[in-house]
C-alpha cells in the first residue's frame, strides 16, 4: 500500500511559491474562516482560490474521484527534479480557544515504477515557513484511502495556507496523485459513551449517563484478523523482525496516549523473542527493546511493555519483535490473510531494511500482533461535530435536523463567552425524536434524569459538550421507551420492584399471558390462565423492566408491566 510519514515540524525551505514577505499583512477580515470544504465539484480550481503557479501537471480529473471529480497530479508532461504544488488560499485559525484543527482528505496513488523517489508531500504555511506534516511516495499503488492530520500547532491563532507538493526525480515513474474531499476545520472534544435507561424505579423517568471529554479510553489496535493460521521463519533458521505498521492519519485519534501492551501469537516452542517498538518512516527509530523471557507456544501471548510508547499521532508507529529460531521451528504466526500490504505484514532480515512480506515474498499474510493503546488524557476525538458560536454561523446554517446538527441555534449568547479561557462551561441535552432538536436542559454533571412524555414510544437523544467557542455532540443514543397504559384493560402486579415472584391479579380468563423484556424480546409464555392471582417466579430473571401482555379468548388484550430489583 502506501508509505505515510507524518513528520513534526519539518521545515522545506528549498520552495516559497506564493508567499508573501508579510503574511500578517494581509486584511484577515477578508480570510475565509473555518471550516472550508473543497470536492471540485465546480472543475476548476480557481472556484476557491487554488493555486498551482501555472503547472501543466495539476489538472481536474472529472472521470475519476470519490466520488468524480477529483484533483490530480499527472505525471504527463513528464519532469524531472520537479516540486509542483496545488497551494490552498489563505484560512484563518485566529481567534480560536478550544479544540484542535484537522485537515482531513481522500488520496489515492497509481504507479508505473516503485522507486520510492516519488513524493506527495503535504505542508501547511505558516508565518513564512512551509512545515511537512505527511508525506507518501510511490512503492506500491493504493486504492482511495482517507488520511486526517493534526495541523493545531501551525493553524491555531494563524493566518495559512495548505499544500499538496509533488516531487521527486523522475515523473514518469507513477501515473498521478489523486486529492478528494479535503476538509480543514476545527473539532473540540465530545461526551463520550452516551447511554440511557429507564430511572428505576420510577419506569417514566429517563436517565441520561455520558463520560466526560477527556475520560481515559483503551483500543486494541490490530491489522490482523485474530486467528492463527500458519506460522513464518526462515528456510535454514536465524534471526529476523516482523512489525505491523500504523501512519500518522490512522493514529490521530489516539494523540496523546501510550502503546501499554502487545499481544502476538507464537507457534513454535523454542524461540528467542525481543518486542520491539519503532516509530518514523522505515521503522527509523527504536523505542523500545523487551526480551521475553517466557512464553507459552501454540497460543495468544499477552506482554505488558516496561515502558510506556508514547503515540504522538505526528508520526509513524511500529510495533513487534525479533524472532532467533531453528531451521525446524518457526515462531512468528500468522492469519490466514489476504494481507494488509505495507501494514500488517512488514519483515526485515536485517535489522535495517524493512519489506512487505505479500510484496517482497509472495506470502500473503498479516502478522498476528495487536496493540494496546490506552488515553491518560481522553484525545481519542471521534464522532465529532464542530461549530462556530457566531450569530453569523447560526444564519448561515439555519435549523438543524434529527441525526444531522450542525449547529443548534438559540443556545448561545454572549454571556458564554468568558474571559477567553479554555473552559468547559456545561452540557446541553436535546431530544431529536422530531424533525427538530427540542432543547430538554443542561447540567455541568454527567447524567441527568428527565420525565417521559407518555405519547413516546422511542426517541433520539444527543448530549452537547458546550466549551467557550465551540460546542462537540456526543454519539446519539436510541431507547424505546413505554407508552403509559390506559386506565382501562390494565393487569394488576405487585410487588414493584420485584425480587423472587410477583402476583398478577388477572380480571378474567385469558387464552394466553406473555412476559417481554426490555428489548421486547418473549421471555415466558403461559396458556389459559383463570380469574384471580397467578404467581410467577422472577428469581432467575435479571434487574430491568418487564412488559406482560394477556389476551383473552374473544381477543381482548390486557397489558401490565412490572421491574425486578434483587
Amino acid at each position: 500500500m502506501l508509505l505515510s510519514q507524518s513528520v513534526h515540524a519539518q521545515q522545506d525551505n528549498d520552495s516559497f511559491k506564493n508567499l508573501p514577505d508579510k503574511p500578517w499583512a494581509l486584511d484577515v477580515n477578508a480570510v475565509p474562516w473555518l471550516p472550508f470544504s473543497e470536492d471540485w465539484s465546480s472543475g476548476l480550481f480557481e472556484t476557491n482560490l487554488w493555486d498551482t503557479n501555472e503547472s501543466s501537471n495539476w489538472r481536474i480529473a472529472g472521470q475519476v474521484g470519490s466520488p468524480a471529480p477529483a484533483a490530480e497530479f499527472y505525471s504527463i508532461p513528464a519532469v524531472g527534479n520537479y516540486q509542483e504544488a496545488l497551494t490552498s488560499n489563505w484560512l484563518s485559525g485566529r481567534d480560536l480557544i478550544d479544540g484542535n484543527i484537522y485537515l482531513s482528505f481522500d488520496l489515492k496513488h497509481s504507479l508505473v515504477n516503485v522507486t520510492g523517489t516519488e513524493f506527495l508531500k503535504v505542508q501547511i504555511c505558516s508565518d513564512t515557513i512551509w512545515n511537512t506534516v505527511s508525506y507518501f511516495s510511490n512503492i506500491s499503488d493504493f486504492d482511495w484511502i482517507s488520511q486526517k492530520l493534526n495541523l493545531t500547532e501551525f493553524a491555531k491563532g494563524s493566518i495559512f495556507k495548505v499544500r499538496f507538493m509533488a516531487e521527486g526525480v523522475n515523473s514518469a515513474d507513477i501515473n498521478n496523485w489523486l486529492i478528494d474531499n479535503i476538509l480543514i476545520s476545527r473539532e473540540c472534544l465530545p461526551p463520550l459513551n452516551l447511554t440511557g435507561s429507564v430511572n428505576f424505579p420510577n419506569i417514566y423517568e429517563v436517565l441520561l449517563s455520558w463520560e466526560a471529554p477527556g475520560t481515559a479510553h483503551s483500543d486494541w489496535i490490530q491489522w490482523d484478523n485474530g486467528i492463527n493460521n500458519d506460522a513464518i521463519g526462515l528456510t535454514g533458521g536465524g534471526t529476523f523482525s516482523v512489525a505491523s505498521r500504523f501512519t500518522s492519519g490512522q493514529l490521530i485519534e489516539y494523540a496523546g496516549s501510550n502503546l501499554t501492551r502487545i499481544k502476538m501469537f507464537p507457534y513454535g516452542p523454542n524461540g528467542t523473542i525481543v518486542l520491539k517498538v519503532w516509530q518514523g518512516a522505515n521503522a527509523e527509530q527504536l523505542l523500545l527493546s523487551q526480551p521475553v523471557e517466557s512464553y507459552i507456544a501454540g497460543e495468544w501471548n499477552e506482554f505488558t511493555l516496561n515502558t510506556p510508547v508514547p503515540v504522538s499521532g505526528t508520526t509513524e508507529l511500529w510495533f513487534g519483535y525479533t524472532i532467533t529460531h531453528n531451521a525446524t521451528d518457526y515462531v512468528a504466526g500468522c492469519d490466514v490473510g489476504p494481507a494488509i500490504a505495507g501494514f500488517g505484514d512488514m519483515i526485515s532480515l536485517d535489522g535495517t531494511v524493512w519489506e512487505s512480506m505479500s510484496n517482497a515474498y509472495g506470502l500473503n499474510y498479516n502478522w498476528n500482533l495487536h496493540g494496546l493503546i490506552e488515553s491518560q488524557d481522553g484525545s481519542k476525538t471521534t464522532q465529532l461535530i464542530l461549530m462556530n458560536t457566531t450569530e453569523e454561523n447560526f444564519q448561515k446554517h439555519g435549523k438543524p435536523r434529527a441525526g444531522n446538527l450542525p449547529l443548534l441555534p438559540g443556545r448561545f449568547s454572549n454571556e458564554h463567552k468568558v474571559n477567553g479561557n479554555r473552559e468547559l462551561l456545561r452540557y446541553d441535552i436535546y431530544d431529536c425524536y422530531y424533525n427538530e432538536p427540542v432543547f430538554i436542559g443542561s447540567t455541568t454533571e454527567t447524567s441527568y434524569v428527565f420525565e417521559a412524555e407518555d405519547h413516546i414510544y422511542g426517541f433520539f437523544h444527543v448530549v452537547s459538550a458546550v466549551y467557550t467557542d465551540c460546542v462537540a455532540f456526543s454519539n446519539d443514543m436510541s431507547l424505546f421507551f413505554p407508552k403509559a397504559d390506559k386506565k382501562e384493560n390494565n393487569l394488576l402486579v405487585f410487588p414493584v420492584p420485584a425480587d423472587n415472584e410477583i402476583s398478577i391479579r388477572i380480571p378474567t380468563t385469558l387464552s394466553s399471558l406473555e412476559i417481554f423484556n426490555f428489548s421486547n424480546i418473549s421471555i415466558l409464555k403461559m396458556n389459559t390462565l383463570s380469574l384471580g392471582e397467578t404467581l410467577i417466579n422472577v428469581s432467575l430473571m435479571q434487574n430491568g423492566l418487564y412488559f406482560i401482555r394477556g389476551i383473552t379468548t374473544e381477543g381482548t388484550v390486557y397489558k401490565g408491566k412490572f421491574v425486578v430489583s434483587h
